[in-house]
Order: structure tokens, then sequence, then C-alpha cells
């Protein structure tokens, strides 16, 4: 069966009718008043601020202003967005999300917003009418609380409050680089619920597409079980035109992620100027731990590890999907094991998380049927096997035992038997016996094997020895080779 067959599409992804869109063009063409934080409403000078909590109160409805200063947060373009006339709306749908998330984003039900954890994940759009562009977001604290999970504190790396939730930006298909090149665009510096500063000064009379990925992983420490948590409320967009701002329905992730500027717009109204790879891409599903998300991927050894020097975009599961033009989700967390975890929460073991919406444990069970993968790729045992020096046949017979169980089990989630699965044994450096363990598994569950402890050069270590993004070029090499002999029309 074709790979675009087997797809199943749901609006919690990415899809969104036709009917919502109607909505969504009355509502904007009938601005309301606006209201202010200072009270009253009407004009009242530049001094006076946008009060956010309306605008999140009425989602998707325009409110125009003679006279606006709208604060923003962790901007790297100034602190306010307009200080002129404006029409401002808080848009929540159609937003496309690819990836694992809580909650869910409706016009229909004021202060909604979807919660995420995992890297990986984005939030893509179509915007029209919109000079000025800002996301709506809460760090890990509120966010952690809306989902349900423990409360935590600020996460301390390296001695300094470290931005958890940070998040490469595309704009028309651009990545914003501010200095130095590597730095994330977006960082929440404060857990606070606000407007993030994404572009501003746009042609309002064109369609601009903005996509924002999350870069950095949900890790867990004995201060903060929960950090790396983020909520997104929707995008804040204003205008200085006549004309209301407004979202449109988003191509799929895979045209957004892998297309130019060009197959976005092509996307939304001729679909036949646009690459079949692109409109039917095929899907991934990887599973791992700090080499998946890219930890200490964007510095060399030596180096303390921070989340400025971590980017799942520099790792060897994206580069993969981006080989194949395809939708991925990311299931990885720095530290974790099958048996036993090398981390500040070492009785958090990878089979307990697996399933989760968010990468932590007491979040809400992912709904499986939202995503169905044509391939899985799984890469752990790293920290089962380094460091602990006990090795013995009962470890190694019960990791054997887990790491079947676990993939046996994502095929049951998926209904999907069948399901290729690849099982990767390196970069780092492992004792022979674990990659004969990982050998087993895969001959056990019907796998392909893959080793490439031999792609890491002592030259090309990232922090803490774990790969740089060079390192990962060559372990994506070696996956797609075997890839391209199992699969090779899933190739572009």
């Amino acid at each position: 069966m074709h790979v675009a067959q087997r797809h199943r599409l749901t609006a919690a992804v990415w899809i969104v009718s036709s009917c919502v869109l109607v909505s969504i063009l009355v509502l904007a063409a009938s601005p309301v008043e606006l209201r202010w934080s200072g009270g009253g409403s009407g004009d009242h000078g530049d001094s006076l601020k946008l009060d956010l909590s309306y605008l999140l109160q009425h989602p998707n409805r325009a409110v125009a202003s003679t006279s606006a200063s709208i604060p923003v947060i962790d901007g790297q373009q100034g602190d306010t967005l307009d200080s002129q006339p404006i029409t401002a709306m808080l848009g929540v749908q159609p937003i496309g999300l690819l990836g694992r998330f809580d909650g869910e984003l409706h016009a229909q039900k004021p202060g909604s917003a979807v919660v995420f954890g995992w890297s990986g994940f984005e939030i893509n759009a179509m915007v029209t009418g919109a000079s000025s562009i800002a996301a709506v977001m809460a760090g890990p604290q509120l966010a952690a609380k809306r989902a349900g999970l423990d409360p935590e504190l600020p996460m301390i790396i390296n001695n300094t409050r470290e931005a958890s939730c940070q998040f490469n930006v595309y704009i028309d298909g651009i990545q914003l680089h501010p200095a130095p090149p590597t730095e994330a665009a977006l960082k929440l510096t404060s857990d606070a619920l606000g407007a993030r500063l994404l572009a501003s000064n746009l042609d309002e009379t064109s369609v601009h597409s903005i996509r924002i990925v999350k870069r950095t992983e949900l890790q867990a420490a004995s201060t903060a079980p929960r950090q790396g948590a983020c909520a997104f409320y929707g995008l804040l967009l204003t205008s200085q035109g006549r004309a209301a701002p407004r979202l449109l329905p988003p191509p799929r992730p895979a045209v957004f992620a892998h297309g130019a500027f060009s197959d976005h717009l092509n996307a939304m109204n001729d679909v036949a100027a646009v690459s079949q790879s692109l409109l039917h891409p095929v899907r991934l599903e990887f599973y791992g731990d700090s080499i998946t998300v890219g930890f200490g991927a964007l510095d060399r050894d030596p180096c303390k590890f921070s989340f400025d020097t971590e980017d799942i975009r520099a790792s060897y599961a994206t580069k993969v999907t981006k080989a194949l033009l395809a939708e991925a989700h990311y299931i990885a967390r720095s530290g974790i094991g099958l048996i036993r975890s090398r981390s500040t929460e070492p009785t958090t073991v990878m089979k307990e998380i697996a399933h989760l919406s968010l990468g932590g444990t007491g979040a809400t069970p992912w709904d499986y049927a939202n995503f169905t993968p044509d391939l899985a790729f799984f890469n752990l045992g790293t920290n089962d096997f380094r460091g602990w020096g006990d090795n013995g046949p009962v470890f190694v017979a019960a990791f054997i035992d887990e790491y079947e169980s676990l993939i046996q089990r994502v095929r049951a989630a998926h209904h999907q038997p069948n399901l290729p699965v690849y099982l990767l044994c390196g970069p780092m450096d492992l004792p022979p016996v674990a990659c004969d363990a990982i050998k087993d598994v895969a001959t056990r569950v019907g796998g392909k094997y893959i080793d490439v402890t031999d792609t890491l050069d002592p030259s090309e270590y990232g922090c803490r020895k774990h790969p740089s993004e060079s390192s990962n070029v060559k372990v994506a090499a070696r996956v797609l080779d075997q890839v391209k002999q199992d699969f090779p029309q899933y190739f572009p």
C-alpha cells in the first residue's frame, strides 16, 4: 500500500476544515472595542498597554484600537510590537502542530493551550494581514501546572539559570539567526505567560509562513522534574492597516520543513506545483537518549553542557528526516535507559515515558492514532551499559527482554505488528557486549541492526564526548544507506 494511503490525517495534528476558516473570516471582519489593562476603553494614549488577558478570553477575534503599545517578553527585536493604531487578534485556528502534546487550541474555548515537552515539536501557521507576529507562550512552571504535573523549580546548570524552552524560528522559509548563528531565535527566559515577538515590519498585503521548532528536550532533575515543558496559546497578530489579520489553513508539516516558501504558498492553491514527496511524505518515529536529542552537538569538547549547546536539528535523527523529506516524532530524553538511567532521575526508564504526551512521568498518555509511522528507529542502551561496571549475563538478559518488550509495545500501540524497526549501536563508546545484545534484539523482533560505533572520532566530540553535528552526519549516512537498501521508494 502506498504511504499516502496509510496515513491518517487528523484535525488534532494539522488538518483544519474549511468551516473553521469561514468562522475566522467573519470574526476578523468585525473588530470589537479594545480593552485596556488600566480599565476603560477607547483612545487612552500610547502609555497604556493592551490587556492580553482580554485577547486570551476572545480567541480568533480581532480587536481594534486608535492607539496601542503591546508589551512583549523574551523578544529579540525590542519590547513593543506597535505604538500606532492597530488591530490585534490572538489566532488559535487554523494552526498546524507536529509532535506529541497535551491539550488543544480551540476558538470556542477561551484560554485554551497545548503543552509540549519532547524535542522537535513544531508549530506551523500561515498568516495574512499582519505587520507583527508574536507567539503567546508560558514557560515550564505554568506549563507543568496546566498539564497537571508536579510544580518545578528553575533549572540550574553551570551555576546559572537556563532557558530550557528554546526554539528555532522560520519566517517565510528562512531561519532567523541571532548572534551567534547557533543560538536559538526564541528562548523562554521567563516562566510568565506573555507574547514573544517573532517578526515585525511585515508586509500586511502578503501571506507569510511561520514555523516554530522546539530544539531542546524535557529534562528531569532533582530540582526540576518537568524542566522543558512549554505551553502555547496561539499567535498574537497585529495590523496597522484597515484589514484585520487572520490565519489561513496551513499545508502539512513536510511542506513547511522541507519545501521552499513558494511550496508553502502553492500548497494552499496549486498543489500540482508541489512535489508529491512533500504532499505524501513518509513518517518516522525515533526513540532514544541524549544522542537523539542533539545533546551538546553545537559545541566541541571540552565544554560544559548547556541548553544553548543542544539542538535536535543537529542530531542524526533530524538529518535522516530531512534526507527522506519526512515527518517525524522524536521520543527521546538525555540519560534515559531501558533498565537503568544515567540522570538525576535514575529510576525513570524508557518504558515509563515512551507512551506519554510529554517526556515526564505523570503526563497524559499519547493517542497513537494521531500519528502512524512507516519506520521506527531505536538508539537505546548507551546509558544502560556505560559507567556501571555490572554488565554480566543476568543484566544483559534483562536488557534484551526489556528492549524487545518496548519495541513490541510500540508496534501494538500503533496496531502495526510488522512495523519496520532499526536498532542502532553507538556512536558513543560502548562495550562489545552492548552491541551484541542490541543485535540479538534486532534478530528477535525481525528488525535491522546498524553499527555506528566507528562514526565518532575524538576530534569531533561535542560536549561530554557526545557526537557533534559533523559526527551525526556520519551516523545519519550509515542509517540512510540501510534504509535505502530496504525501502528505496521512500527516497525523493
